[in-house]
């Protein structure tokens, strides 16, 4: 008999990343703690602590954004419609100057990591301000990040790096 799992998703069609992509019609994933211990007809037959039917529904792994600002979904739509340079210039790098900080990058980072689990999304590559503040809401949020500082060659009053 198959080793007992905490959780047990049944009836699915199951997406994998293995070496064929493998689609499993009507299958199932088995959980134990935070790792998945079968997958496909393996896990269809596990015991379980608790089942979900997931009829009608695909199981997958979680997707990676690769570029992301993420606190910057605060300022979603400010003057959205403008050519990049005008955009970037004479509305975005003077609210920055402005308003970010840690409190703002931590705030916006719990919004878009909030958005992002919404979206199926569990880890991310963010490149803004202030890093180790994106690192703590990340983790806060249970999400996974690569987290890198923004270089730019212009003094923004967050960073001068000159490249």
């Amino acid at each position: 008999m198959a080793e007992a799992c905490d959780l047990l998703l049944t009836n699915a069609t199951v997406l994998t990343m293995d070496d064929r992509f493998t689609i499993h019609p009507n299958s199932a994933v088995a959980v134990a703690g935070d790792s998945l211990v079968a997958v496909g007809p393996d896990a269809v037959t596990r015991p379980a602590r608790e089942t979900l039917d997931c009829r009608g529904r695909v199981v997958m792994p979680g997707l990676v954004n690769a570029h992301t600002h993420a606190a910057m979904a605060l300022v979603r739509g400010l003057a959205d419609d403008l050519r990049l340079d005008v955009w970037l210039m004479g509305y975005m790098m003077p609210v920055e100057r402005e308003f970010v900080s840690p409190d703002f990058v931590r705030l916006g980072t719990r919004l878009g990591c909030a958005e992002m689990i919404r979206s199926g999304i569990t880890c991310f590559a963010d490149m803004y301000y202030f890093e180790e503040t994106v690192a703590e809401a990340t983790a806060e949020a249970g999400m996974r990040a690569l987290c890198a500082q923004t270089i730019l060659r212009c003094p923004t009053g967050l960073l001068l790096c000159v490249i």
